[in-house]
This record gives structure tokens, C-alpha cells and sequence, in this order.
């Protein structure tokens, strides 16, 4: 075994011994961890089975919780290098459950550890000794002979602290990171929003916000997209939310998070389908704007690091007015917002692909489907005309795989903008998810962000934001949305992306784009390779969606670093690189001259 391993193997024998009341397990993993031959355990997603929601995990008894040795740590699944990390395993035993197994998968979607334990009762402590950084996937299956009656799924990740490259990157990055955030819902929603349990029974709403950014914070994200806090003007019964706003506010400049403010727009403030105003309703909503130009926006110490105006504004679920009544209000705010602050980026609500909320009229009414598809592609058509000469920012929503039918929409939608009299950066990715709808795809979704968030950045975007940062609807890991979101609602515990995340913020801090030295489709797989300036000399990033892609170099480095998705770093010859579909960097230490030989 490795000598480097040896201090954190002792720290989980310690662990180990502290715990000798109790059952125990040490497990050691690494980002080198070979896949373990022959375990005997259903695949990572077993077809038409329900086994992994939340409500199955509670009604068998089978809990799996962080521990430190005296009491359990809920939410605590990520850790700093050095830091002990281990997990309660907890079951009752039932009648017909012969054997309770733990797993832990790596992001490649291998089983690189397993162990396994009788029918119960099992009350037994996993002490972690972990060498390197990334996130690993926990399961903990309980089996019925050879059926899967249950599998509980968590996350944990060992990062590296990336305090100083958040402030670097902040300070010099020409590309911003975030993810959308719905603070609000912590205070206002329950017991609707949450069906019959709070999302975080031991913890106050303020408490659990403060958690909720410190990871983002921890994974490297410096924007949180907030949400509205003023009345709906149209209810009387409606009122302001500026008290729980000043305490979300507070949390964020905590822990050094900038907003993008959402603002959202009521089709209510006109009458019918006029731009004459209904000036009771109007006059509500412009009153609540002038307050968060006035105690948010304006001042130099002012968090709010840009402002969006309404949601995917084309499509029934968030504007149900004209088109020319939703520019009417994005200009009312768009002045209100610039007058406080000039510099002030303000851009409307993302738009997305025409037909992309119409995914059931489309199997269902393809007919139905055709027509609303065409009045959406006609209404974002003139939406770009009207809007774009005035524009800073163009934000749009990216959901899925970088496909080749989004880089087409994509393209397209920049060439209206464009055509329209749009000068500036032209994009900026206010939602880029991927959904891990089913848990195989924990290890694919992942890949598709961080291949999208290269893809944005290479061509000259501003910035992207995650759909979403965690959810906490109805437990579950096919229900409610909660497959788009970068913690696993409820528990907290992160997905592969935030390892991602962590790695590319800790890498890439300080870098600002060169130029794209590679960008090829073959057969609908994309093979980019972008170069970058870095603090030390250059950085490459790429990756290969097609399967393995050997690119040979030209460069006068002194030194090369080869990074992997999780920010591991080992030397690298810098005469080659060789891509796949998980992103990966390689450091050029001195260079000033990159090419593609």
C-alpha cells in the first residue's frame, strides 16, 4: 500500500478505536481506487424499481448518517483534506432482509469499495480513509435474496479550500460561476412546498440558508440567483418578504456570495392584453422596485452582482401576458435598476429553445405541439429585435447534454441578437443543468455541466449558473426536480459535481480566455480544447465526448501539470494530451506559446 495513504489510514484507525462500542468498518479509497471484482449488488439503477425513494429507506429503517465519534453530523458530507470522515450505518433488521450492503462508487461509476453485513440489527461506523480529492457516491442496499428491497444514496466529497482562488477568481476571471438559490421558499413555503415535513426539522430557516451557502461557497460558486422577495401586487392580501430578505443578504455577504436579484413580473399590471397600466396593481410593483434599487442595488458595498427580470419569457409556466407587455415591464426595471447602479448588469428572464415546455403536447398533440412552436419561435424572433440593441448581457437556459441541437439553437439565437444590434459579450448560461432523473445518471450528468460550463466559457460567454443548488420538495430521487440540483435535497450531501466544481475553481482561478485551439464535431460528439492564460503561464482544457482523443503539442513550458476532473495534479509530459468525456486540464508552467502540432 502506498506510504502516502498511511496518515490517513491511522486517522481512520483512531476513528476505529474511538468507536469500539459500536460495529466498525474501514475503508480505504482513493481517485486511483481500482474497481472491485464481483460485488454482488444490483447495478446503480435498477428499472421500474421505486427502491430508492426516501419513504422506502424510513419505512425499512435503513439510515446512513455522517458521525463523529459521539453524535451524528447531518449535512456535514464535506470535508477538508485531513479531516475524519465516517458514517453511521443503522438497521433494525426486518423480516426477509438477509444481507445490508455499502458500496462506494467512484465518479467514473465504479464500485471501488463494498462491505457487507447479515440481516440485521446492524448499527455499524464506515471510518473513510481517503487520499486524494473528489466526490464518491455511498450506497446502502438492503436485499431480500437476490431482489433490491431498498438503496439509500449519499454523497461525500473531500475538496481542497478554495477561499483565496474564490477571491482570485472574483478579482481577475473574465467568466463567473454560480447557481440558482430559493431562499425564500426556507421561510414562506412550508407546509405545501414541503408536503408534511419541514426540509430541516433540527434546523431554523436561517440556519439552514447559512448551511446551504457555505457549500456553495466550499464548491467555489460566487453568485447565488435569489429569489423575489417583494408582494404579489394583484393580492391584496400580499406583502413584502424585506426583513427575511435583509437576513438572506446578511448570509450571503457572510460568506463572501454576490446575488443575482430575480425579479419577478406581473402580467396583472396591464389591462387585458393593453399596455394600459392597472395602476393599483402597477403601482405596488413599481413601489417594491424602488426599494430594491434603494437598499440593495445602490452603494458601492451593495451584494447584488447583477439583476434578472422575469423567466423564460415565451412560455406558459412564467408569462401568461404579451409579449410587448413583458418588454414593456423588463424596460421599466432595466431603468429603475441602472438609475441606482449604471454599471449594473440587468438583463431580462433566460430564454430557452421554442417548444422546450412542451415536451408532453409534443408525443401527445404533435400538431398542437407545431403551432405553439411557432408562436414561440416567432415571439423570441421579435423579443431579440426589440430588446437586443439595448442589451448588456443575453441570458439563456441550457438543460440537458451539449448536444448538437442546442449548439445549433444556440448559434442561432446569437446570430439574431446579433443581427439585431447586440454588440456586447453576447451570452450568459442563467440556467445550465443536467438531470440526474434516475441514479445512473449521477455519473453522467455531471460530465454533460462540466463539458457545457468549458463549452460556454470558450466561446466568449459571461458566465453560467447551476439548475439548481438544491431542492427540498418531496424526498425522493425522481421526484420534484430534485435530480437537477447540485446537493441531494434534504440531506445535503453533494453530488460529483461539486468535487467538479471545487477542482475547476481551484485550477483555473485566475484565468482568462485565449482562444480555442480545437473544435470538432464528428457523428453529433463534440472533441475542444481550449487555451487559457493562468497566473503561471498557460492552461489547457478539453475534453472529447466521442471516447479517447490523443492531441499532440507545441509548446515551450518548462513544466507541465496534469489535473483531473476532481483537481487531482501529477506531472505531465507537455508534448501530449489525451482527452475523454470527463473535462481535464493541463498546466503549462512558463508558456507562452501553445499550439495544436
Amino acid at each position: 500500500m502506498p506510504s502516502r495513504l498511511c496518515p490517513m489510514i491511522a486517522l481512520a484507525s483512531l476513528f476505529i478505536a474511538a468507536n469500539s462500542a459500536l460495529g466498525a468498518t474501514r475503508i480505504v479509497v482513493s481517485p486511483t481506487s481500482p474497481p472491485v471484482a464481483a460485488v454482488d449488488v444490483a447495478k446503480l439503477y435498477v428499472l421500474g424499481k421505486s427502491n430508492v425513494l426516501e419513504e422506502c429507506h424510513a419505512k425499512l429503517g435503513l439510515s446512513l448518517r455522517p458521525w463523529n465519534g459521539k453524535a451524528y453530523q447531518d449535512y456535514r458530507w464535506v470535508h477538508k483534506t485531513g479531516e475524519a470522515v465516517a458514517f453511521r450505518m443503522e438497521f433494525p433488521g426486518r423480516a426477509g432482509i438477509d444481507r445490508v450492503v455499502l458500496c462506494v462508487w467512484d465518479w467514473h461509476g465504479q464500485i471501488v469499495a463494498s462491505q457487507s453485513f447479515g440481516p440485521g440489527p446492524v448499527d455499524e461506523v464506515a471510518a473513510m480513509a481517503v487520499n486524494g480529492y473528489g466526490t464518491w457516491l455511498l450506497t446502502l442496499d438492503a436485499y431480500e435474496g437476490k431482489e433490491l428491497r431498498s438503496r439509500l444514496l449519499r454523497g461525500f466529497s473531500i475538496v481542497p479550500d478554495v477561499t483565496a482562488a474564490r477571491r482570485d477568481w472574483r478579482r481577475t476571471n473574465d467568466y463567473f460561476l454560480g447557481s440558482c438559490f430559493f431562499p425564500r421558499r426556507y421561510y414562506r413555503w412550508p407546509p405545501w412546498f414541503y408536503r408534511d415535513r419541514a426540509p430541516y426539522p433540527d434546523l431554523t430557516a436561517k440556519d439552514a440558508v447559512d448551511r446551504v451557502v457555505e457549500l456553495g461557497a466550499r464548491c467555489g460558486l460566487t453568485v447565488l440567483r435569489t429569489d423575489y422577495f417583494g408582494c404579489f401586487p394583484h393580492k391584496p392580501t400580499s406583502r413584502n418578504d424585506w426583513p427575511i430578505q435583509d437576513e438572506v443578504y446578511s448570509l450571503l455577504r457572510k460568506h463572501d456570495m454576490q446575488a443575482d436579484m430575480k425579479v419577478q413580473l406581473f402580467r396583472d399590471s396591464f389591462q387585458g392584453a393593453t399596455l394600459k397600466l392597472d395602476q393599483k396593481v402597477f403601482r405596488r410593483w413599481a413601489a417594491d422596485m424602488d426599494y430594491l434599487a434603494e437598499h440593495l442595488v445602490k452603494g458601492d458595498n451593495s451584494s447584488v452582482f447583477m439583476v434578472e427580470l422575469g423567466n423564460e419569457p415565451a412560455h406558459h409556466e412564467f408569462w401568461a401576458g404579451t409579449r410587448e407587455q413583458y418588454q414593456w415591464l423588463v424596460n421599466y426595471g432595466t431603468k429603475v435598476f441602472r438609475t441606482a447602479k449604471p454599471d449594473l448588469p440587468v438583463v431580462h428572464g433566460g430564454t430557452c429553445p421554442p417548444g422546450a415546455d412542451l415536451a408532453m403536447r409534443r408525443r401527445e398533440n404533435p400538431e398542437e405541439y407545431a403551432r405553439v412552436k411557432a408562436h414561440q419561435t416567432a415571439w423570441y424572433s421579435a423579443f431579440s429585435r426589440d430588446l437586443a440593441p439595448a442589451a448588456q448581457w443575453w441570458p439563456y437556459h441550457f438543460h440537458g447534454a451539449l448536444t448538437k441541437d442546442m449548439t445549433d439553437w444556440r448559434k442561432a439565437e446569437e446570430g439574431a441578437v446579433r443581427q439585431a444590434g447586440f454588440t456586447g459579450r453576447p451570452f450568459v448560461q442563467t440556467e445550465g443543468g443536467s438531470c440526474a432523473w434516475r441514479p445512473d445518471r449521477e455519473v453522467t450528468s455531471w460530465v454533460e455541466v462540466m463539458q457545457k460550463i468549458l463549452h460556454s466559457w470558450s466561446n466568449g460567454e459571461r458566465g453560467w449558473l447551476q439548475y439548481s443548488l438544491v431542492f427540498h420538495a418531496k424526498p425522493g430521487r425522481n421526484t420534484d426536480g430534485n435530480g437537477w440540483t447540485l446537493l441531494h435535497g434534504y440531506v445535503l450531501s453533494p453530488r460529483f459535481q461539486y468535487g467538479a466544481l471545487a477542482a475547476l475553481v481551484k485550477t483555473m482561478a485566475g484565468c482568462t480566455l485565449d482562444r480555442i485551439l480545437l473544435n470538432q464535431e464528428a457523428d453529433g460528439k463534440r472533441t475542444l480544447l481550449t487555451l487559457f492564460n493562468h497566473p503561471k503561464g498557460k492552461l489547457l482544457a478539453g475534453f472529447a465526448q466521442g471516447g479517447k482523443a490523443e492531441i499532440a503539442l507545441r509548446t515551450d513550458a518548462r513544466r507541465a501539470i496534469l489535473v483531473d476532473p476532481m483537481g487531482n495534479a501529477v506531472p505531465a509530459p507537455a508534448s501530449a494530451l489525451t482527452l475523454g468525456p470527463e473535462p481535464i486540464y493541463l498546466l503549462l508552467e512558463g508558456a507562452t506559446n501553445v499550439s495544436v502540432n
